[in-house]
């Protein structure tokens, strides 16, 4: 991360097709964001001279526009501490069998959401680069 880049786009191409893969670090944005970002473009491929109208930039992050107020209060202090001294006394500790467990488990029932989008032959020969 600390080289980057954070999102890379990589076009690979063969004479029957082109496949465009989109590596983006979760640091950036969120998958359905990714997905959105991915359809913005395949879109604009499709219609390239689109007139794009920006959006209005968003309100900064406080405490007046969050869904749930945080507050430093002391029942929040005591539920952490208390949590904290309950781990500590229960001295769960987490083994090489256990991760591989939960690793099993979780993509049993995880769907990774890959999306596939095909691109008509004349979009991919109308964008080939000038030689």
């Amino acid at each position: 991360m600390g080289k980057g880049p954070l999102v890379k786009f990589l076009l690979f191409r063969s004479a029957e097709s082109a496949d465009l893969v989109v590596i983006c670090h979760h640091i950036i944005c969120d998958g359905l964001s990714l997905a959105y970002l991915i359809k913005d473009i395949a879109s604009f491929l499709q219609v390239p001279d689109v007139k794009v109208e920006p959006m209005p930039l968003p309100p900064s992050v406080s405490n007046d526009n969050l869904m749930v107020k945080i507050s430093p209060s002391w029942i929040y202090r005591i539920a952490i501490a208390w949590t904290n001294h309950a781990w500590k006394k229960g001295k769960t500790v987490f083994g090489e069998n256990d991760y591989a467990q939960i690793y099993r488990d979780y993509w049993k029932s995880k769907d990774i959401g890959m999306a596939t989008i095909s691109l008509p032959e004349d979009i991919i020969r109308r964008r080939e680069p000038a030689r």
